[in-house]
Order: structure tokens, then sequence, then C-alpha cells
């Protein structure tokens, strides 16, 4: 939820408040409880057979490349 732009006001409410429920992300992140669980399930999994890359693009007209070309 930190990275995707989800806001913690909309997690479903069964998990209560969004302040208590960053409060306990937040908690489990300095313990390093998902460090643990990533690692545990890393070392199950074994070797991937498939590997997927994500990006992320932006519109040619948005790039800073192009600003400097307006600005000549």
């Amino acid at each position: 939820m930190i990275r995707n732009g989800l806001q913690w006001q909309d997690a479903p409410e069964g998990f209560g408040s969004h302040r208590t429920l960053y409060n306990h992300f937040t908690r489990w992140r300095e313990r390093g409880i998902f460090a643990k669980r990533f690692t545990t399930l890393a070392a199950q999994a074994g070797v991937p057979a498939c590997l997927m890359i994500d990006s992320t693009h932006l519109k040619a007209s948005l790039t800073v490349a192009s600003l400097r070309k307006k600005g000549r």
C-alpha cells in the first residue's frame, strides 16, 4: 500500500481505522516482520519458472528532455 498509490483510509472497515492500520504497518516494518516473511517465502519458492518486469512510462510531452526543447 505504501508505494502503489493506495490510501490508508481506502482499506476495508474490517481492518479498523486507517490510523491504526498505518501504526501496525509501521511497527511491523520497523521490527522487520515483512523482511522475515518475504525471506521465508522466497526460500520456499525456489527458482522462479517465470520472471516478470514491470515498468512505468510517461508521455513524451511530459519528460524533462521535451521541456528543455521548448525553453531553447
